[in-house]
């Protein structure tokens, strides 16, 4: 029982945490106003060449038809005026063309990505919304625990109340430790010169065995010498744990109903059978004692 009482709060606090992880909105990054200039670099260039071009022809073209030295130096001179003013009036209106299109092509990328954005903010809402159905149930599975957890403690003050065991040490680890002692022929009773409760306060002298659970749990391959039967009773207890908590992983991806956790409802039902056939127990020593 108290083995089963230290796996169930932990595994109430392990579902606890498992629902906080979700019900979080992401951060959808807000589309930044996209800018095109590609268009308008295009026509500067693609204008300045053509109309380069044709100033150079029309220039070509007068000096085939020129006489004299003069006449000819004259109209290069004019031809070349020609030629760069035909350039930059070809640079304006490549610049102007690329402007339009450039303007368009921003246009369509920005309703794009607004379009995207809003696409990916409405999905998230959606797996919010989900995710926090999923943390309620989470939260009702932690509570049933809890309420287990309040029954078992019930039961354990019933147990405890007979006298077997001196209320100071009522808990998971002496109790195991006082298994471990009289399964392994250590001693054959709690009290006495060589009894359970001198060897146990032996060894927490001696620094031989862990009593705190959160120092176990931290270092639980180091009990396993001289703490077997506790450390056994942990490790199955740990196994347990992430079993449920594998299988509620697993139906929260398929958006399952998780009071169908097949590996919950198995541990529930041992958990009552244990306090069950523990108070009929009890019963039955009190009897012999009366009688």
């Amino acid at each position: 029982l108290e083995e089963m009482k230290y796996t169930t709060d932990c595994l109430a606090r392990r579902l606890v945490q498992q629902g906080a992880r979700l019900g979080k909105s992401r951060n959808i990054p807000i589309p930044h106003k996209v800018t095109e200039d590609n268009g308008k670099s295009k026509g500067m260039m693609i204008g300045g060449i053509l109309g380069a071009i044709t100033g150079g022809i029309y220039c070509i073209l007068n000096l085939i038809n020129t006489d004299g030295i003069f006449r000819t130096l004259w109209e290069i001179v004019k031809g070349t005026f020609v030629a760069f003013l035909f350039a930059c009036l070809g640079l304006l209106l490549g610049v102007a063309i690329g402007r339009i299109k450039d303007k368009r092509i921003e246009k369509q990328r920005n309703i794009q990505n607004q379009v995207e954005a809003l696409a990916q903010l409405t999905k998230d809402e959606a797996r919010v919304k989900k995710e926090l159905e999923i943390r309620n149930q989470l939260i009702d599975q932690s509570k049933r625990l809890v309420a287990q957890m309040r029954k078992m403690e019930d039961v354990l003050d019933k147990l405890y109340a007979i006298g077997v065991v001196h209320p100071k040490y009522h808990g998971l680890v002496p109790i195991s430790m006082f298994c471990e002692y009289l399964e392994t022929g250590m001693c054959t009773e709690l009290e006495g010169h060589e009894g359970a409760y001198l060897i146990y306060e032996q060894q927490i002298r001696l620094d031989k065995i862990l009593c705190k659970l959160d120092d176990i749990n931290k270092n639980l391959n180091a009990i396993k010498q001289n703490q077997y039967l506790l450390y056994q009773s942990i490790s199955e207890g740990n196994q347990l744990i992430e079993k449920v908590v594998t299988q509620n992983n697993d139906m929260i991806h398929r958006l399952g109903r998780l009071e169908q956790n097949s590996e919950l409802i198995e541990f529930n039902t041992r958990a009552n059978y244990l306090a069950t056939q523990a108070l009929g127990d009890m019963m039955v020593f009190q009897a012999l004692v009366n009688n």
